[in-house]
């Protein structure tokens, strides 16, 4: 009776620790291979456990090194490899499917891999065409970056309503910078229709950002005060790397001087993305006190 009961304290202390991605969940492993945790790993690789999987990452090289370590290996595997088929509401818990079984046929098991190719752009959830492209890339480099345009410009070519903003290839070259990948995406796509519809997408939509830009206010003193007065909403945090250091001063001039509480926190709001060029105090202290309009 002892026994079934620090049994079953392992696993819920297991399972806590898994669901919050912890190293305690391989100590116990290592300390305890008489407990199969099979069942809480299963849970953990076919869900999306983390708070905010956008912000933290997936977690599919935790989960491989706790799957590796299994007494159940294979049983967990063909439970991942089943659930990437058949996935179709849940883009965080597709993409570590996807990354788990890559990570699998990197390790020698070519089921994975084909299982990979078989769902990529297919049963796709909206809005989440990505999902699995990563894993493609991981396992097959440049091949794979080809493989996935032409798997896109085959979708782009059957919906011409669709659009596609490379940022796979970004990704591609970022990991391969030595590569000059839209050089190889242009050679590609001379003898394959498919990757040319890919890469004309990808020009296209660049030159549409490049239009948006050059239709934008200038991100100045004039523009920033005008958002402030006016109440409106925030500016997207990319812009104030345009902002001089002049107006950065302004700025920080007016909001010294700003009495309306509404007003001051939008000041604050600038001043956690670009330096306040005065002592750090006042907004210290402004952080103490309690408004008033």
């Amino acid at each position: 009776m002892k026994v079934y009961k620090d049994c079953c304290c392992l696993k819920k202390q297991f399972k806590s620790s898994i669901m919050r991605g912890t190293g305690e969940a391989y100590l116990l492993m290592k300390h305890h291979g008489e407990v199969d945790f099979t069942r809480e790993i299963k849970y953990a690789a076919l869900s999306a456990c983390a708070y905010d999987p956008q912000c933290e990452g997936d977690r599919s090289n935790y989960l491989f090194q706790l799957i590796c370590q299994s007494i159940q290996k294979g049983k967990i595997i063909d439970a991942i490899l089943d659930k990437l088929e058949i996935e179709k509401s849940d883009t965080w818990v597709l993409e570590q499917l996807f990354q788990l079984a890559a990570l699998f046929a990197k390790n020698g098991n070519e089921t994975a891999k084909k299982a990979v190719y078989k769902r990529l752009h297919k049963n796709i959830i909206a809005g989440s065409e990505w999902c699995g492209e990563r894993a493609v890339i991981t396992l097959d480099g440049l091949q794979g970056l080809k493989y996935i345009a032409e798997s896109k410009g085959k979708l782009l070519q059957n919906n011409p309503d669709a659009w596609e903003d490379g940022s796979i290839v970004n990704f591609f070259q970022s990991e391969y910078p030595s590569i000059d990948v839209y050089g190889e995406i242009k050679k590609a796509a001379e003898n394959n229709p498919f990757v040319k519809s890919y890469a004309d997408a990808i020009q296209e939509n660049k030159k549409l950002r490049m239009k948006k830009k050059g239709d934008q206010s200038a991100f100045d003193y004039k523009f920033v005060s005008e958002n402030i007065r006016m109440n409106r909403c925030s500016v997207p945090e990319s812009r104030f790397k345009e902002i001089s250091i002049a107006d950065i001063k302004k700025l920080a001039d007016d909001f010294l001087i700003e009495t309306d509480r509404l007003k001051q926190e939008k000041y604050l709001r600038i001043f956690a993305k670009v330096p306040f060029p005065y002592d750090y105090e006042y907004i210290l202290n402004l952080s103490k006190s309690k408004y008033r309009n």
